[in-house]
């Protein structure tokens, strides 16, 4: 007998405002969330189509269509109240439509889940939230992020990138599930990485670069990819890093190699001196550049040279032990994440953020996954992050969890073998 899969998807009003799954405490964070269409289309492991689902589900916490929403998925107020069913109807249908069905394929599931999750939590089902948890859900976004090392890709892009078409109907439920199934099983059939021996004995993985490495930073992976092949292996690289071509862009005027020069050096005293600093950049940059998408380039590096510098803790580096991990071995090349986590008292690791604007009364997953691996470097269970602006602080323990630490290893192997196949290559 087949394993059946539900390739499903959900449109919705709005975005949360928190990257936290719903739960009772934080439903207020939702309150723009309301599923307007839920579709699934039900396959063979073969990938053949058996059956569909499409419903649209009718307004009940809110009174009109977001424009935004409206222009993307296409279904206005009026028609959801006029052929849309209330979403406890709906849901049931899903449920049955499902049957035994175990694994659910979506594209940026968590997404979708936390979608699904804030209607049931809104409405108190219990007993369909326990039958939804239950399942295996398969994020297809995270496993094209994975084969191609990008922390970025939507699905019309990612569709014509693989298959030299467009599909039809794009950010219509029914069919962006049939676009991600199409997807999935075109990543389930390529061909392992062919790895080699390369001419580096070793490669040293920044702690601070480990999110932006698996996928789950504000960095591009690939830019990471560009940077430490042509730290490590500079005789192979023939591409373009970040730096190059902001190299090149400030060759073209005196006032902009000055720009650069000053942002390198350049460490606010506190944020009005960096918002101050930074528009002086900015409007430097914009009467010095010809090209509005040099400008836009160069100002974006600027602004993350001197918020970077911001950031940092004032203390001395000397000071501060350096610690090493290594992380795997592929054909002779060792690669090791290396790092400077900071001060460890009573056991417990902290770990300082200066903020450029406000608090944010929330740690971002970069944070944390920078946190656990400074767990890891230094051989501590606890990590507090200290969240700080101007005079206020806020303060953040992060336990150790192996589960975590274990899905962080496996992005750190895959972005190291992407790394390695690169090279590989061009041995």
């Amino acid at each position: 007998m087949q394993t059946m899969i539900v390739c499903w998807d959900t449109e919705t009003t709005g975005l949360p405002t928190t990257d936290k799954r719903p739960s009772k405490n934080n439903l207020q964070d939702f309150s723009q969330c309301h599923i307007v269409q839920l579709s699934a289309i039900r396959l063979d492991d073969d990938g053949r189509e058996v059956a569909t689902f499409n419903r649209i589900i009718k307004p009940e916490w809110y009174t009109s269509m977001p424009p935004m929403a409206e222009s993307v998925h296409g279904v206005s107020f009026e028609r959801a109240m006029s052929t849309g069913s209330s979403f406890d109807e709906v849901f049931a249908d899903f449920i049955e439509f499902c049957g035994e069905t175990k694994v659910f394929l979506a594209y940026n599931s968590q997404y979708d889940e936390r979608m699904v999750g804030c209607e049931l939590i809104r409405r108190n089902k219990v007993d369909d939230m326990r039958w939804f948890k239950k399942h295996e859900f398969t994020c297809v976004y995270k496993m094209y992020q994975a084969v191609e090392c990008r922390r970025s890709g939507k699905l019309t892009v990612v569709y014509r990138a693989y298959f030299d078409e467009d599909f039809e109907g794009a950010h219509d439920a029914l069919a962006d599930a049939r676009a991600t199934a199409r997807v999935y099983f075109h990543l389930k059939t390529l061909p392992p990485r062919k790895l080699s021996k390369i001419p580096v004995k070793l490669v040293k993985i920044s702690a601070s670069d480990v999110a932006d490495a698996i996928t789950r930073g504000f960095g591009d992976p690939q830019e990471l990819v560009k940077e430490y092949w042509k730290k490590f292996s500079p005789q192979t690289f023939t591409g373009v890093t970040r730096e190059d071509r902001v190299k090149r862009i400030v060759a073209t005027h005196h006032m902009l190699r000055k720009v650069l020069d000053h942002a390198r050096g350049f460490k606010a005293r506190n944020a009005s001196e960096l918002k101050e600093g930074l528009l002086e950049y900015e409007r430097v940059i914009h009467l010095a550049t010809t090209s509005e998408e040099d400008a836009k380039f160069l100002k974006a590096f600027v602004k993350s040279l001197v918020s970077i510098n911001y950031g940092k803790k004032k203390d001395d580096k000397r000071r501060r032990q350096s610690y090493a991990l290594d992380v795997c071995n592929i054909h002779g090349t060792q690669y090791r994440i290396v790092g400077m986590p900071g001060d460890v008292r009573d056991g417990i690791l902290f770990v300082e953020k200066r903020r450029t604007t406000k608090l944010r009364y929330e740690v971002h997953e970069s944070e944390e996954i920078q946190c656990r691996v400074y767990m890891e470097l230094v051989g501590v269970k606890q990590v507090c992050l200290v969240e700080k602006f101007e005079d206020q602080q806020r303060s953040y323990l992060i336990e150790h969890s192996l589960e975590r630490w274990s899905d962080i290893l496996v992005g750190l192997h895959n972005f190291c073998s992407y790394f390695h196949c690169a090279l590989s290559n061009r041995a």
